[in-house]
C-alpha cells in the first residue's frame, strides 16, 4: 500500500525516539520489511508506526499491509500479536506469529549477504577500495560487519548454486553459515545441511 495513503492512528500508544526509527531503518535495509503494517478500513495505523516512519526514512513509497476492517475500537486496543525475539548476531529480530525463521526473507538476508561479501572482494582485490574502512563507509555498515562477513567469500562455487537453487539447504540464520563454513571446499561439497546435522 501506497504510505502515503496511511494514517497514523489518533490513540497510537507507542512513540518512537529518532533513534529508534533509525534502527528500525537499518533493520529494514538489512533484512527488507518481513512484517506487515496493520491497518483499519480508513487506513489508519493499527500497529506499524514505527515502521511506517522507518520506510520513509529509507525512501520506501509502498509497505506490505494487513487491513482489519471489522474490528471495533476496544478489538484493536486489545489485538494481542504472539512475538519472540530472535538473535542473530549483535541484532535481535521481533518475529511476529509463527512464522519460522528460516522464511524467504531469512534465505534473501543470507544469499544478499554472500552477494555483498564477494562485492567487497572483488573492490578490495581490484584495487577500487583501499581498506575495509572505506568499505564501510560506502555502505554505512561497521568495519567489524564486513570483516565477519568476508568469510562468505570462502564459499565454493558449488556450494552458492546449491544454496540458491535448493534453499532448504540454506542454515537457520546467517551466524549459522558463518559458523559452518570450512576453508576446504570438499568438505563443502558435503552440503552446508548435513554439516549442521
Amino acid at each position: 500500500m501506497p504510505i502515503t495513503s496511511l494514517k497514523p492512528h489518533p490513540h497510537n500508544a507507542r512513540t518512537h525516539s529518532k533513534h529508534q526509527i533509525r534502527q528500525i531503518a537499518q533493520s529494514i535495509r538489512r533484512f527488507g520489511l518481513t512484517n506487515p503494517v496493520l491497518v483499519d478500513a480508513k487506513n489508519q495505523i493499527i500497529a506499524g508506526h514505527g515502521r511506517v516512519e522507518a520506510a520513509k526514512l529509507l525512501g520506501l513509497t509502498e509497505v506490505p499491509t494487513i487491513r482489519l476492517e471489522s474490528l471495533t475500537e476496544d478489538q484493536i486496543a486489545s489485538i494481542e500479536c504472539p512475538f519472540r525475539h530472535v538473535r542473530q548476531g549483535r541484532a535481535v529480530r521481533l518475529v511476529v506469529g509463527d512464522t519460522n525463521i528460516t522464511t524467504d526473507a531469512s534465505h534473501q538476508a543470507i544469499l544478499k549477504a554472500i552477494a555483498s561479501a564477494r562485492r567487497w572482494y572483488e573492490q578490495i582485490t581490484t584495487g577500487k577500495s583501499s581498506n575495509i574502512a572505506q568499505l564501510a563507509g560506502i555502505d554505512g555498515v561497521s568495519p567489524r560487519f564486513i570483516r565477519m562477513q568476508m568469510k562468505l567469500v570462502q564459499l565454493s562455487p558449488q556450494s552458492i548454486e546449491n544454496m540458491m537453487t535448493r534453499p532448504e539447504s540454506l542454515p537457520l540464520s546467517l551466524d549459522d553459515l558463518l559458523a559452518l563454513i570450512p576453508m576446504d571446499w570438499r568438505k563443502q561439497s558435503l552440503g552446508l545441511s548435513a554439516m549442521s546435522a
